[in-house]
């Protein structure tokens, strides 16, 4: 082997993988002057880095600015008060509330949404199809916070806009991990890096767990919902099933933000049925806990006095579908934990099967007649309890 060779084999092939696969955290294969992936999800690609070496020769990589941490971001990393974190007591007593911080959204989601009128489509599609299931949006303040040309356009509301339209739209030929999707989840991840920390952005993190739990795009899919735990008890919105009326917020609001727990309670529990081991993220709400209001009157006029409900409550046609949906959840982690859970006698146990069993029965009996009188096809709590 002649030394020219010899030195080729011996110095290093440095080749770093593109900064977007890099931060989606991909497989990049490293091709110039754009990956496969990139070109697949239809990106701009860039190597970040300072000298690349392949044999003897050097190619210098220059850093992109668009790659570096954006405008709004740098200044929300200022601006966020860290107190929230450190010492909540003190956040009370000096600031109480969170500013609101700006988002920097990129070009692939703002081309996803569009901006023309017969774009809107699907959200009757996610109000007629999906919202049903999970009415943790309100459909009045969703059509006049966030869809009223006069309200203030706020990159959070497009990013809820961007998660409900992917929900809501059949799938194209690329399949379920679409660019779509890809630039939602950098969304968000900017978001988290803005140091955003809002309603909006838990939503429109639920919305992305429902689609990937649908698509099985897993491990995804777990993690998304261990994601919608955190950022929901960041927020404080555990704290909505405890209290009817939150300081601050508006009884709508604090219906959405209750709703909004009990659907990410409800995807924690359906998301470990599958693995004993992993045990549930959210622990069971007390007896006290509030329920959500009636379905009906939940759509027609959230700011109605709708009559209280709570866990310890026996079930009945007149708390609503998505009501019988979160007490149905509860059951069924209580199933899950009899089944797999040491018992601390047969006796005990036997007779917490017993009851299990009968209000898991009752719960059921209610879910049919509920669907029959509503005239529901497919009822969400019913299907639970057949689990």
């Amino acid at each position: 082997m002649s030394a020219e060779n010899e030195a080729r084999v011996i110095i290093p092939r440095m080749r770093p993988s593109c900064s977007q696969c890099q931060r989606s955290k991909k497989r990049c294969d490293r091709e110039k002057p754009r990956c496969s992936a990139c070109v697949r999800y239809g990106r701009e690609c860039i190597y970040t880095g300072t000298v690349g070496i392949v044999g003897n020769e050097q190619a210098p990589i220059t850093l992109a600015p668009s790659q570096s941490p954006s405008k709004a971001a740098q200044e929300n990393e200022e601006s966020f008060p860290v107190v929230f974190f450190l010492d909540s007591v003190l956040f009370q007593r000096s600031l109480n509330r969170l500013p609101e911080l700006e988002l920097s959204l990129g070009d692939p989601l703002l081309s996803y949404i569009g901006h023309d009128a017969s774009d809107r489509a699907f959200v009757g599609s996610y109000f007629a199809s999906i919202h049903p299931a999970i009415p943790f949006l309100s459909k009045r303040g969703f059509k006049e916070r966030v869809l009223n040309p006069l309200a203030p356009q706020r990159p959070v509301n497009t990013l809820l806009v961007a998660s409900m339209k992917l929900l809501a739209t059949p799938l194209e030929d690329e399949g379920p991990r679409s660019g779509a999707y890809y630039a939602i989840k950098n969304s968000l991840l900017e978001a988290e890096h803005s140091s955003v920390l809002e309603l909006r952005v838990l939503q429109a993190i639920i919305l992305v767990a429902v689609y990937e739990i649908g698509h099985s795009i897993y491990p995804a899919a777990y993690l998304t919902v261990g994601y919608c735990i955190r950022y929901g008890t960041a927020l404080g919105i555990h704290r909505a099933v405890e209290q009817y009326s939150e300081e601050t917020f508006s009884v709508t609001e604090s219906e959405e933000r209750r709703r909004s727990w009990w659907t990410i309670l409800v995807l924690d529990r359906f998301i470990s049925l599958g693995s004993a081991e992993r045990a549930f993220l959210t622990p069971d709400p007390s007896s006290n806990s509030l329920l959500p209001i009636d379905d009906t009157i939940w759509e027609e006029n959230g700011e109605t006095d709708a009559p209280v409900r709570r866990l310890f409550e026996p079930p009945t046609t007149s708390m609503g579908r998505f009501s019988l949906t979160a007490q149905a959840a509860v059951l069924l982690g209580r199933v899950f934990r009899s089944i797999h859970e040491f018992p601390v006698s047969e006796e005990f146990w036997q007779n917490d099967v017993k009851v299990l069993d009968n209000t898991l029965v009752a719960l059921t009996n209610v879910s049919l007649e509920e669907g029959r009188f509503r005239g529901i096809a497919v009822c969400s709590p019913s299907t639970i309890c057949y689990r």
